[in-house]
């Protein structure tokens, strides 16, 4: 019995020093804790402050979120604003030095991506507008071997010790993704030069990866109900240029967009917004391939 606990004992101080021994990160999306958890393996420990059933621009704040960050060696975030409604108060909560900017800790993707869509103009009257530019890139697999690169350059920074396994671990999976993107491509070709349309304007980058351009938005003005004149000209203009397609995510109510499609003759597909968001999106090698079944099978009429 005695030998039995001393074994217990010993066992259990070995995985409380291995716990304590892994860099412990916090991501706001769980795309990006996904990429954080390919990339760290079992040197690190991955939380997200969002779900993927969540609207990353207005999660609520809670104090489990700030415990979260308080014990984090690195937050790696999305940036350009996203998650402004709330970061900041809970890293005010938190009250980490190292995670703040200008620290070892603090990693903002958006640094390490092509911007889209940055404003000429900040009015109100425009809508919600990201005075940085549009900050969906999460949504285009293309970014991904960059974003990659950063963040396991920051993790060898903060565990040099381990930095041959960082680099094998990013080795390995920028040579999976670039084996599936080149998958996703052709599967999508046929998207090419294709007129669609969007509910929300969170699918630009993703345009701008496979080659379809977005004519329009439901929601004209971001976080601005439209006007039913926006709606009726809309309508009319899918008749008229015989747009097939409107896509939306899961975070839009399906009726919304099912409704309004009927309306202006066309198809409304939704998309899975993020890893989590829907059955078959556990990881982010699962969200694209969804993705990318979701747009094929809906050209095949399914």
């Amino acid at each position: 019995m005695m030998k039995k606990l001393v074994t217990a004992i010993f066992a259990l101080l070995f995985l409380q020093s291995a716990e304590a021994s892994r860099l412990h990160v916090v991501a706001t999306l769980p795309e990006i804790a996904s990429l954080a958890m390919e990339l760290g393996g079992e040197r690190v420990k991955v939380v997200s402050l969002a779900r993927g059933d969540e609207d990353p621009h207005s999660i609520a704040a809670k104090p489990s979120h700030s415990r979260r960050l308080s014990s984090a060696d690195l937050l790696v975030y999305n940036g350009l604003e996203l998650e402004v409604g709330w970061l900041p108060l809970l890293l005010e909560g938190a009250r980490n030095p190292g995670i703040l900017d200008g620290n070892p800790g603090h990693l903002n993707l958006s640094e390490f991506i092509e911007v889209l869509e940055v404003p000429e103009i900040l009015d109100r009257s425009h809508g919600d507008v990201h005075p940085g530019g549009n900050p969906h890139f999460t949504v285009d697999p293309g970014v991904y071997p960059d974003l990659a690169l950063a963040l396991s350059g920051k993790l060898r920074e903060l565990d040099p010790d381990s930095g041959d396994y960082y680099s094998k671990r990013l080795a390995d999976f920028l040579a999976r993704w670039e084996s599936r993107m080149e998958d996703w491509h052709r599967r999508l070709f046929f998207l090419k030069g294709r007129e669609i349309v969007s509910y929300h304007n969170q699918w630009a980058y993703s345009a701008r990866r496979f080659g379809f351009e977005i004519l329009d938005h439901v929601e004209n003005l971001p976080g601005i109900p439209p006007s039913p004149r926006h709606l009726l000209n809309l309508q009319e203009r899918i008749r008229e240029e015989g747009i097939p397609l409107l896509i939306y995510s899961d975070l839009v109510h399906a009726e919304m967009p099912e409704r309004f499609a009927s309306m202006a003759g066309c198809r409304a597909l939704g998309l899975p917004q993020s890893v989590g968001s829907r059955e078959g999106t556990g990881d982010l090698f699962d969200w694209f391939e969804l993705w990318v079944t979701v747009l094929e099978q809906s050209e095949r009429g399914k």
